[in-house]
């Protein structure tokens, strides 16, 4: 179908952009509300689009948990993307060489276009015909070197499985800066050096419209499928004074481990102050820090930069 597309490469991009120029596309339905499928829609939205977004689950960005989910909702609400949740089975109508409808029980959604964004696999054809060791992701097994199951072969990017820094296990963690870092890696090994890498703690955002997403180390979907008995604390607070131009609310929450007290993993709705409040969680999952330094931090403290309270304050007095 010349009008179903995914995104996975520049190609992809380029190919989808030319439809919607020549096919003077009006509309547009998504399938799947993850990272992909939440960008692609502002994108389309900017390109005087009118977007639908379907899901099988209740709410956008389902892995985000459900505070996070309701507030994306309201975001994607206030831009005029239709969102239609719970869905789990679409039927397509075909019309040549395109798909002009999508069926869902007795209702049709008339499109231009579809996109596919319904999450990915890792592409291990070569290692596969190499007979390399997969891991549980079906992504490429590799050790603390990045070296394969054969000892000859290295690999890393988007195909290998990492050791996660907070569940100690090998994980599929797709990021870029992951990739750039253990290409690196594997090829000083493959020319003969002993180059180490260390467990990843993931670390991510998404740019929703005028807000954005941030996740780090673990959900908490994620922390009890791996065992963890989790406490959580939440908190929404303003990014700068109240008085100060640009001011606006936050929302963040941190997981700890109820045991040890450590902090796990940490989920922020905001503007661009996310990204540190996010690094900054980062490091303290990988120092396997107690959740109640988060109440003892010097925060930086300017009206134009800064609130008065900083936010992980005020989720750690609440530990």
């Amino acid at each position: 179908m010349k009008n179903i597309f995914t995104l996975k490469n520049i190609n992809d991009l380029i190919r989808l952009d030319d439809c919607i120029q020549k096919e003077k596309v009006k509309s547009a339905v998504i399938i799947g509300s993850g990272f992909i499928g939440l960008e692609a829609a502002e994108a389309l939205i900017k390109r005087n689009v009118q977007v639908k977004i379907i899901e099988r689950e209740s709410k956008p960005l389902p892995g985000a948990g459900k505070e996070f989910s309701d507030e994306i909702l309201k975001i994607l609400e206030q831009n005029e993307v239709e969102f239609i949740g719970n869905i789990k089975e679409v039927e397509p109508i075909v019309a040549g060489d395109k798909l002009i409808a999508i069926r869902i029980g007795e209702k049709f959604i008339e499109t231009d276009l579809v996109l596919l964004s319904v999450g990915f696999e890792p592409n291990t054809f070569l290692a596969q015909l190499a007979k390399l060791e997969l891991g549980k992701s079906k992504a490429i097994k590799v050790d603390n070197y990045l070296k394969t199951s054969d000892r000859y072969i290295y690999a890393a990017g988007d195909n290998v499985e990492f050791i996660n820094a907070v569940t100690g296990k090998s994980d599929y963690i797709p990021l870029a800066t992951k990739a750039y870092e253990s290409g690196h890696i594997a090829g000083e090994n493959a020319a003969g050096g002993n180059a180490k890498y260390q467990p990843i703690v993931k670390n991510m955002s998404v740019k929703i419209f005028d807000k954005y997403f941030a996740s780090v180390g673990l959900t908490s979907e994620e922390a009890m499928r791996n065992g963890f008995e989790i406490q959580e604390s939440n908190a929404k607070a303003r990014n700068l004074v109240g008085v100060m131009p640009g001011s606006d609310y936050v929302f963040g929450k941190v997981l700890a481990e109820k045991g040890s007290k450590r902090i796990i993993g940490a989920s922020f709705l905001g503007g661009k102050e996310i990204s540190g409040y996010a690094d900054l969680i980062s490091a303290l999952i990988k120092l396997k820090t107690p959740v109640s330094v988060l109440s003892n931090i010097n925060y930086n403290y300017t009206p134009p930069l800064s609130p008065f309270v900083n936010l992980l304050k005020i989720i750690g007095n609440k530990f």
